[in-house]
C-alpha cells in the first residue's frame, strides 16, 4: 500500500525507465520526465535546483511513500540526501494536485516510491563505480527474514568526490533500516530509521573578477583546475539528518486502505564560514514529531479518500559572529511551530475505467510562537480523466 501513487493520473517514471537513464544521484531522474530542467551549480554534490511545472526551491514538496520529506524551516530538499538505489519509481502530480498532501500548501508534489524487498531467502547487491577526480559511489542493500513474519531490510550508501577545484570537495552517507512485522493478511506493521550526514565545500564558483586583475585572457585560467582562484577556500556546508518512522498499514480488498505514520525528524544544518570574520558559522536545527493518516473507501464506481497530518516542530536558528580577534558572540533564534491539514478527495468513474471524474479540498491551519492567531487557508478543485487508449490520456 505504501508503494502506490497518490492519484492514478500521474506522470509514473517507471523503475525501468529510470535504470535507462545515465544517473548518478537522484536529481538526475527527473530529466526524464519532460516537464523539468536542472540548474546546475557546476560541482558534483551541490544541491542543484530542479524545477517542476516550472517551480523550483520554495514550490516542491517532496514525498517518500507518502511521507513528507522536505527540510522544514527552508522547504527545500537537496536531492544528493535521497538514496537513489532505494527508489523504485516517481510520482509527478499534476500540478492542480499538488497542494494536496502535506502540511505545506506546495503548488507542485513529488512521491518517491520505495522498493519493497520481501522475500523468503535472503537478499544482498553491491553497486559501486568509480570516475576521474576520486568520483565515486558504493552502495549495498541486504534483506532477509528474521522470523515467518518479520522481514529487515538495510542499505547504505557512500558517494563521494575528491578536490577539482579548490574547495570542491563532497561527500555524503545514507543510510535506511526498515523492519516489517505482517500481523495478519490484512494488517502489518512497519519501523523505520534513515540517516543523513553529507559534507560539501561551498567554492562559490570561479572568481572571474580576480582572474581579470591579472591577466586579459580570461580562459587561461577558467579552466585549470589548479590554478583558478574560486569564491571561497574554506567555506563549507554539513547536514547531519535522523529520521524514525512507526507506521500501521491495514487493506481489506480493495474497500478499505489505511496508512497510519507516526514520526520523528532532526535535521542540523551548519555553514562554516572562516573567511567572512564578521559570520563564522550558522546552524540550523530542527525537530519534528508529527502524525500523518491517509484512509481510502471505494466500492464500485465510487470513491473517496481522506488526508490529515498533524506536527510539531521547534526550531533553532543560530550565527556565530566575530568582532575581532578576540571577541566571538552567538546570535539565536528559537520558536516552534504547529500545522495541521486535512485533505478530501471525492471520485466517480465509469465501469470500464476510462473516464474519471474527482472534486477535492484541503484545509491548513498553522501557527507559531510568534503570533498565537492560528492561520487557516482553504484550496479546493475539480479534475477530470478521459483514457480512450491504455497509452493514451487526457486530463483537465
Amino acid at each position: 500500500f505504501t508503494g502506490t501513487p497518490f492519484f492514478d493520473g500521474s506522470i509514473i517514471l517507471s523503475h525501468s525507465d529510470l535504470l535507462k537513464n545515465d544517473y548518478k544521484y537522484t536529481g538526475d531522474f527527473f530529466r526524464l520526465s519532460g516537464i523539468s530542467f536542472t540548474k546546475d551549480y557546476g560541482f558534483i554534490g551541490q544541491n542543484n535546483e530542479t524545477m517542476i511545472y516550472g517551480t523550483g526551491f520554495g514550490g516542491i514538496s517532496y514525498f517518500e511513500d507518502g511521507d513528507l520529506i522536505n527540510h522544514r524551516s527552508m522547504n527545500i530538499l537537496d536531492l544528493n540526501n535521497v538514496p537513489s538505489e532505494l527508489i523504485d519509481s516517481i510520482e509527478i502530480l499534476p500540478a492542480l494536485r499538488g497542494f494536496l498532501y502535506g502540511t505545506i500548501n506546495n503548488p507542485v508534489s513529488v512521491n518517491f516510491i520505495s522498493k519493497e524487498r520481501i522475500t523468503r531467502a535472503s537478499f544482498s547487491r553491491i553497486k559501486y563505480y568509480e570516475g576521474p577526480f576520486g568520483d565515486a559511489m558504493i552502495d549495498g542493500i541486504f534483506s532477509t527474514t528474521l522470523f515467518r513474519k518479520m522481514f529487515l531490510y538495510f542499505e547504505a550508501s557512500n558517494r563521494k568526490v575528491d578536490l577539482r577545484y579548490v574547495n570542491s570537495s563532497f561527500s555524503t552517507w545514507l543510510g535506511k533500516i526498515k523492519l516489517k512485522y505482517l500481523l495478519n493478511d490484512f494488517l502489518n506493521l512497519q519501523a523505520s530509521y534513515g540517516y543523513v550526514k553529507s559534507v560539501r565545500g561551498l567554492n562559490g564558483g570561479v572568481d572571474v573578477y580576480s582572474i581579470k586583475s591579472v591577466t586579459s585572457n580570461v580562459d587561461s585560467l577558467l579552466y585549470n583546475e589548479v590554478l583558478a582562484p574560486v569564491m571561497f577556500n574554506e567555506r563549507s556546508y554539513d547536514v547531519k539528518q535522523h529520521n524514525f518512522g512507526l507506521r500501521l498499514l491495514s487493506e481489506v480488498g480493495e474497500i478499505s486502505k489505511t496508512d497510519m505514520n507516526l514520526y520523528y525528524k532532526f535535521s542540523l544544518e551548519e555553514l562554516n564560514s572562516s573567511e567572512t570574520p564578521e559570520l563564522l558559522a550558522k546552524d540550523l536545527k530542527d525537530k519534528t514529531v508529527g502524525v500523518s493518516l491517509r484512509q481510502i473507501v471505494s466500492k464500485g464506481i465510487l470513491g473517496a479518500e481522506i488526508n490529515g497530518v498533524y506536527e510539531y516542530t521547534d526550531y533553532l536558528h543560530r550565527e556565530y559572529f566575530q568582532f575581532d580577534t578576540l571577541t566571538v558572540a552567538a546570535s539565536d533564534l528559537l520558536y516552534n511551530s504547529r500545522q495541521y491539514s486535512v485533505s478530501g478527495i471525492f471520485s466517480v468513474r465509469s465501469k470500464n475505467d476510462k473516464l474519471k471524474f474527482a472534486a477535492f479540498g484541503k484545509l491548513t491551519g498553522m501557527e507559531n510562537s510568534f503570533s498565537s492567531n492560528l492561520k487557516n487557508l482553504i484550496g479546493y478543485g475539480l479534475d477530470v480523466v478521459f483514457e480512450p487508449l491504455s497509452k493514451v490520456s487526457f486530463y483537465a
